[in-house]
């Protein structure tokens, strides 16, 4: 087997504050994609490449390092998809991975083709000839998309731990009394 090319993607944060996405149309669907500046390769979700029947062929095989910088996954497979934005077809290669949080992910390879740029101050992709398109989505939505119950549980959990932490050492938590 080939030597593992170290890349990364940072679509994995565990608690993003905000996310640059866009509507994109595949096929006869439209997914929300992800922007990743970040990262050094565009990836696809082998769910959705499986789901659209995209011929996978295989490729240099890579290290995937995600933004938490615990998730690794390694990958040798490639295809090449075709998607919309604003009514702009491009034609990409992707990397298939078995796991990530967006059906797609638009990495440094792809903006470097596209010579897309992501302007923060106005909230848009701006793609030559293409009418700048709106990004970002908020934590809400996002985990809105994700699973809602996850985060609800996580916060109980964080709550409930914290209250034992309070009545199993008072002593340690207790107002100071400063003298006036």
């Amino acid at each position: 087997m080939g030597e593992h090319r170290p890349q990364f993607q940072a679509s994995m944060s565990s608690s993003p504050k905000f996310v640059c996405s866009v509507p994109a149309r595949l096929a006869n669907s439209t997914y929300e994609i992800l922007l990743d500046s970040g990262s050094t390769i565009s990836s696809i979700s082998s769910e959705i490449a499986e789901t659209l029947g995209l011929p996978i062929s295989a490729a240099a095989p890579i290290r995937v390092l995600f933004g938490d910088n615990k998730e690794v996954y390694y990958s040798q497979h490639r295809v090449y998809c075709t998607f919309s934005l604003a009514h702009t077809t491009f034609h990409h290669p992707f990397y298939v991975l078995p796991r990530q949080l967006f059906p797609l992910t638009l990495g440094t390879d792809w903006f470097i083709q596209s010579k897309a740029q992501l302007h923060f101050d106005s909230c848009t992709l701006v793609i030559p000839n293409v009418p700048p398109i709106s990004i970002f989505t908020t934590e809400k939505q996002l985990s809105d998309q994700v699973n809602t119950q996850v985060n609800f549980e996580s916060t109980t959990t964080t709550q409930s731990a914290i209250q034992q932490l309070l009545q199993s050492f008072p002593q340690l938590f207790q107002k100071s009394a400063h003298p006036s």
